[in-house]
């Protein structure tokens, strides 16, 4: 079967994130099992039209993202994209940034099977509280209307979801959300694919150490991270990430750069993220938003407990600690995080949260077992 994985990340050629790992583990997987595979980013940041991972699998790249197009010129270039590349079926990682494509898809030839793997939903109380640090605000271009323009492109996502043969999200919290905006009740709950390291590999350090594995961009507020590092100096800190808004957080967070125990190692993969992963005790989420992070998955993957101010389908308050829901810059909720860490931190409670956490990881999101129900509900399209 010739599918196409539609995203708007391919975790490759500078654009890094949760859903472009997903969408990348999943090409592989399918690829592993036989079928032909390919990616599709729904736009590129340097004009390109398509390129190949180092795994050997082809990228194509649906728009230059700088420039700005109507529906009608949108439609016709995925009519052209499908004539040069037919596909059976389609699997859209992300609804915000496929949903409309899907729908593009479906009116050029409906015999092309979608199946929409929705990661996140956010509602109007959801981008209210986002907006509520003003950096969000700043960074975001569809204002100064922020919520009709969302309307807007949620109205075209809802008529791709229309159209779409299957809907998938990896999260229990997220259906809801999907009855609320969409007015879907049957999105199967299908868990993002999470390669389980052995456990002999793991090497967890003397010294505890915690991380930040995610963008350092403002609605990951990475400074409330910094702040917790200067308040407990006895703890090692790290940054795994970079920003995609390096002009207006680079400044923010250089001042930070002064903190010994907190040490700044850029976009991290790998070998040398494994290595890292497994010494690391606690993973520490400080976003004003999330969903379903796959940044908790591949915490848990390593035995790591998790501190966050989200709890999506109680994993924080089971294999970590729970500190409240944010709001706004947050820098009242650093003695929250404090506490929390500290909680875990002692009598060793972080190990016990880990290796809970890491019996759960294998049962929910093993690779092997997700790859497996794809296919399943591919070939019953």
């Amino acid at each position: 079967m010739k599918v196409g994985i539609l995203t708007g990340e391919e975790f490759a050629f500078g654009m890094y994130g949760g859903f472009g790992y997903v969408a990348r583990k999943t090409a592989n997987l399918l690829r592993d099992l036989g079928h032909d595979v390919c990616l599709i980013d729904v736009s590129s940041r340097y004009g390109r039209t398509s390129s190949l991972l180092e795994e050997g699998i082809p990228v194509h790249f649906l728009i230059n993202r700088k420039i700005r197009l109507g529906p009608i010129e949108e439609l016709k270039i995925a009519k052209n994209f499908l004539s040069r590349v037919p596909l059976d079926a389609v699997i859209a990682i992300s609804a915000y940034a496929c949903g409309k494509w899907v729908y593009y898809f479906k009116i050029v030839s409906s015999k092309i099977k979608v199946v929409m793997w929705i990661q996140d939903v956010r509602t109007d109380e959801d981008w209210r509280r986002i907006y509520t640090v003003p950096l969000c605000r700043t960074s975001d271009k569809t204002l100064p209307l922020p919520l009709l323009h969302e309307r807007y492109k949620r109205l075209l996502r809802k008529k791709g979801l229309e159209k779409s043969d299957g809907i998938i999200t990896p999260a229990e919290l997220l259906k809801p959300k999907i009855k609320k905006i969409y007015k879907i009740e049957n999105a199967e709950l299908v868990p993002n694919p999470v390669p389980i390291p052995y456990e002999e590999n793991f090497k967890k350090q003397e010294e505890p150490l915690a991380i930040f594995l995610g963008r350092l961009d403002p609605i990951k507020r990475p400074w409330i991270y910094a702040e917790i590092a200067r308040k407990l100096p006895n703890v090692q800190f790290l940054f795994l990430g970079t920003s995609h808004f390096p002009q207006m957080m680079n400044p923010i967070m250089e001042r930070y750069k002064e903190i010994k125990n907190l040490k700044f190692l850029g976009l991290t993969l790998g070998r040398e993220k494994a290595e890292i992963l497994s010494k690391a005790w606690v993973l520490i989420n400080s976003s004003i938003h999330e969903a379903l992070p796959m940044s908790f998955e591949e915490a848990l993957s390593y035995k790591m407990a998790i501190l966050s101010c989200h709890n999506p389908d109680t994993i924080t308050s089971d294999y970590g600690s729970y500190t409240g829901q944010p709001l706004g810059y947050g820098h009242h909720e650093i003695p929250r995080f404090v506490e929390g860490l500290q909680y875990l931190l002692s009598n060793s409670r972080w190990k016990e949260k880990g290796e809970k956490g890491y019996e759960f990881i294998r049962r929910f999101a093993d690779a092997k077992k997700i790859e497996k129900r794809i296919d399943q509900i591919l070939t019953s399209l």
